[in-house]
């Protein structure tokens, strides 16, 4: 009889984050609803979005035995107020920038870097093994998560789930061996998967479907699920929702409680 090791081995309940041992970044922090923080899921919010928004969107999907952490994104956006961007987004007209402005680039690699720190905090301080830390973005959001688990984590995270958000036009440009050449990493090994609305007014299923080929590219385990009659918004169907919850089960990190509490279970170490 085959036996998952994992399952069995006692885990660390993680610690609390604590801003104050995050001070190059914003974030709102929840602990998992069963109070068993063996895995945490890093949110990434959309476009003009707030990290208050999207925590709230993580308690609801209630994943067992998981932490949850919506992440800022630290760059303001010109003439708006309430939320902000993961790298430049608008001129200082107002005006969108497209993949020809250096800007995006250097915006986004910024980012990069910020959500690595706080990847190697995650690991590091609170002794989470990077195979425990999930990334979910929408949009733009979707783009950093991509971007920082396959370029900019030093390992290969549990997964990454993105929603209508690819890796930048910038990147698909410089193709495999451009990205390895510039950035010596490639985590080929995370888990990714994507949604993407057939009705999407943003992202075409076309366009949508090269990107996704890119990324197919650089990864193993990578699912493309296109959702009927979906605009580019976020999570809002049944359907999507179970594709969502059937991917990120196959990785979560689960205790066995039970068995953990047997008198005479004698945990397994390295």
């Amino acid at each position: 009889m085959d036996i998952n090791v994992k399952e069995y081995i006692k885990s660390v309940n993680h610690d609390p984050l604590k801003s104050s041992d995050f001070n190059f970044c914003k974030f709102k922090y929840a602990d998992s609803k069963d109070k068993f923080n063996n895995n945490i899921l890093v949110l990434f919010h959309g476009l003009g979005d707030n990290p208050s928004n999207f925590l709230n969107f993580g308690k609801k999907i209630n994943l067992p035995q998981t932490a949850i952490v919506a992440l800022e994104a630290p760059f303001p956006i010109p003439y708006f107020d309430e939320g902000t961007a993961w790298y430049p987004s608008f001129d200082n007209y107002g005006e969108l920038l497209t993949s020809a402005s250096p800007y995006r680039m250097q915006g986004l690699l910024k980012t990069r870097d910020m959500v690595s720190k706080f990847v190697e905090e995650l690991v590091n301080r609170y002794k989470y093994n990077y195979r425990q830390i999930f990334f979910f973005g929408f949009s733009q959001g979707g783009t950093i998560a991509l971007d920082s688990a396959i370029f900019g984590a030093k390992a290969a995270i549990g997964g990454v789930i993105s929603i209508s958000g690819y890796l930048l036009e910038e990147e698909k440009r410089l193709g495999i061996k451009g990205c390895q050449e510039k950035w010596n990493t490639i985590n080929k090994s995370v888990p990714i998967f994507i949604t993407q609305g057939s009705a999407d007014e943003t992202i075409s299923v076309r366009e949508a479907q090269d990107n996704a080929q890119f990324i197919k590219s650089l990864c193993g385990e990578f699912n493309h699920k296109i959702i009927p009659g979906k605009n580019h918004n976020m999570v809002s169907s049944q359907v999507e929702t179970r594709a969502i919850m059937e991917f990120i089960s196959k990785f979560l990190n689960i205790r066995n409680v039970k068995l953990e509490s047997m008198s005479n279970l004698y945990e397994l170490s390295k």
